[in-house]
């Protein structure tokens, strides 16, 4: 599912962006005045949901009241396959950054943690360089069914706020071309 907002970026002064929070953690964030943010794999039962207001410095200027999301049970069974992950290294993945924080360099980005506040990749302020690719392994194009990109893992000032994706089956893949 996704929740879905409809805002008026003019009608509060000093708003630049809201952040969508489920059981308080960062679901999602976006400028536009109209969003959807995807709610992925939300368990069976309530969650609290709350919307925050921040300023063009992602200073909070603004929380709405608290509501109450009920997931049901799903009514069908659900079939999870277990593919690949073919962005990790130990599956020939590659990845290459413009800038990598100390620490939270880009091989962090593939190496398969993904539950470790202490790991993964952050480029320390450095927007105009926090550009990462990743190259998928395998010998033939890989059939990708789906992307799954997670943000501030136990820092909850750390998150992806603008972010593009581009998909090529080329054998030597470049930017721009």
């Amino acid at each position: 599912g996704e929740l879905r907002f409809r805002w008026c970026i003019y009608c509060v002064e000093g708003v630049a962006r809201i952040w969508a929070m489920v059981d308080q953690n960062v679901a999602g964030a976006c400028r536009e005045a109209t969003c959807a943010i995807p709610l992925w794999q939300l368990s069976e039962g309530n969650h609290t949901v709350q919307v925050m207001f921040t300023d063009r410095h992602d200073d909070m200027v603004g929380l709405s009241p608290s509501f109450t999301l009920a997931v049901p049970p799903l009514s069908f069974p659900v079939l999870v396959s277990s593919p690949a992950n073919l962005a990790l290294a130990d599956h020939g993945g590659v990845v290459l950054v413009g800038f990598g924080q100390e620490g939270f360099e880009g091989p962090s980005l593939i190496d398969g943690v993904a539950d470790d506040p202490n790991n993964g990749w952050a480029y320390h302020g450095h927007t105009e360089r926090a550009e990462a690719v990743v190259v998928l392994g395998g010998a033939e194009p890989p059939r990708v069914e789906g992307v799954l990109v997670r943000s501030g893992v136990g820092r909850g000032d750390h998150h992806v706020t603008r972010m593009r994706l581009h998909y090529t089956a080329d054998v030597v893949p470049c930017l721009g071309g």
